[in-house]
């Protein structure tokens, strides 16, 4: 996982001289600052180069081992569905080429066994590695909708990584425009989830338009809360912009949020006993990129966190470069064992919406591709 290695007088030092690379953060997917390819970042949930799974930590003992999918044999054992792996496929050391002890099967329950029922039957709740059945050990079993074993994998259409977080992301789903949304009046937004000393990040689909947009917002404006907003600074970069992204709001001032480079995109606000921010739009929905994000709180903000679909709050880290991840590709088999399936009330990758009905004229299409 790269992060942001600027302290916040470093970061404002950069903005300020309004440089066009992006103040210390990654300037797209495929490129690094410097223009050569950029390194695939195992550990960074993006599945990418030669990599087969990222599950975004260095665990050993799940389905996914060095951004490689774990298999019998390879030296690491996968807790819960193998008793042994000693790194072969000698049966006669007392680890068999199907990573179970030798004694599986002989009806006797022996440490670190789960279960031995004395057979060889695969379908029952016994295995035949005499670990107990269960959803990513690769037979499907009722209530089961599918079982790919270690290929198993949740794949939403949009989630942030930073550092150990993996938070999927619903857009807020409107009917207005991203502008009318952001109602920007007395200089200031007022979308409801404003607060004096807050930081805020909100993805935003107009239901109708199909634009997706970021919304980036500081601060509450004086007579909205009983907390007065002091006087405030952030800064913000973003990366990796996709071609037709475009900036929607530029709160108080155009030179607030404006482009530096083609794909990046500089925030620096000044403001005190109200809001201040943005709005980037014109993002693909469905799409595939990956948008770095670097804050600084300077003064007058203490939290930064993006606002889910339920107007829950998940706190980021300012200090710690983030991640807005976009995809298309849909995984065949959930973590939990359901296929995702157009209805189901996820929002899995490729889809446009998915709110769990068939029913047309609800904003969301029975074929979750469209309004």
């Amino acid at each position: 996982m790269h992060t942001a290695s600027l302290t916040r007088a470093a970061l404002a030092a950069c903005c300020l001289a309004a440089l066009p690379a992006a103040c210390g953060a990654r300037t797209d997917l495929a490129t690094s600052e410097e223009g050569a390819p950029r390194e695939e970042q195992c550990g960074d949930a993006i599945v990418e180069g030669d990599e087969t799974c990222d599950d975004a930590n260095t665990r050993d003992d799940d389905a996914c081992v060095a951004c490689q999918l774990a298999v019998c044999g390879d030296g690491a054992v996968r807790e819960g569905f193998e008793a042994c792996d000693d790194g072969n496929r000698d049966d006669a050391d007392g680890c068999s080429g199907a990573c179970a002890l030798t004694t599986c099967g002989n009806g006797v329950l022996e440490a670190p066994e789960e279960c031995d029922d004395g057979n060889q039957d695969e379908s029952d709740a016994c295995s035949t590695r005499c670990i107990l059945s269960r959803c990513g050990d690769g037979v499907i079993q009722a209530p089961e909708e599918c079982d790919g074993g270690p290929t198993n994998d949740d794949r939403p259409a949009a989630f942030i990584v930073q550092g150990d977080l993996v938070q999927v992301v619903r857009p807020h789903l409107g009917l207005t425009d991203v502008a009318t949304y952001y109602d920007y009046r007395s200089a200031s937004s007022h979308m409801g989830f404003e607060g004096a000393a807050e930081s805020h990040m909100v993805l935003y689909l107009e239901s109708a338009t199909g634009l997706l947009s970021l919304i980036t917002t500081h601060g509450v404006d004086d007579g909205d809360d009983v907390v007065q907003q002091q006087p405030g600074e952030v800064f913000q970069s973003f990366d990796g912009l996709p071609e037709g992204t475009f900036v929607a709001v530029a709160d108080d001032n155009p030179d607030e949020l404006q482009f530096v480079a083609d794909g990046t995109v500089h925030g620096n606000w000044r403001f005190g006993n109200n809001t201040d921010g943005g709005v980037l739009s014109g993002l693909p929905w469905p799409g595939d990129y990956v948008i770095p994000i670097t804050t600084g709180l300077v003064e007058g903000i203490d939290t930064w966190d993006v606002v889910l679909e339920t107007g829950e709050r998940v706190s980021l880290d300012p200090e710690v470069e983030a991640l807005l991840v976009v995809q298309t590709s849909r995984g065949e088999c959930r973590t939990d064992c359901t296929i995702p399936t157009c209805g189901d009330g996820q929002l899995d990758a490729g889809e446009f919406c998915d709110d769990g009905n068939g029913a047309p004229g609800d904003g969301c299409g029975p074929d979750c591709l469209g309004p």
